[in-house]
């Protein structure tokens, strides 16, 4: 990694790659409402759209582990018949593309089509 040769604390190595990450998200995201829906919304709305990459990359990953615990919980009862398989685990990608469409849509307050799109 980038960061491996200064002898940086892991603590201080992840904020770091924390505030990339959110730069860059928020970027993207900054460039597909301006795209998208309009440039005014995208000004209007640039704080919102930080808001919503640093939810995205904190609060959403946490509440997926979360998700992904209980649906494994769930998915380990037809494990104990002799045809089941826990399939159960491989909806989580999709709810949490549908928590991250929930909250491009109620936080920059556009429509559902575009906020698929942009999503």
């Amino acid at each position: 990694m980038i960061l491996q040769n200064l002898g940086l604390d892991p603590t201080i190595e992840y904020f770091i790659w924390l505030i990339i990450g959110v730069i860059i998200l928020t970027l993207i995201l900054w460039l597909a409402v301006r795209i998208i829906v309009s440039k005014t919304k995208a000004k209007d709305k640039k704080w919102m759209i930080m808001l919503l990459s640093i939810i995205a990359l904190i609060v959403l990953p946490l509440i997926s582990g979360v998700i992904a615990q209980l649906l494994n919980l769930i998915g380990r009862i037809p494990e104990l018949l002799p045809w089941g398989q826990n399939y159960l685990i491989l909806l989580v990608p999709i709810v949490e593309y549908l928590l991250f469409l929930i909250l491009v849509k109620y936080l920059i307050s556009i429509e559902w089509g575009n906020a698929v799109w942009v999503s």
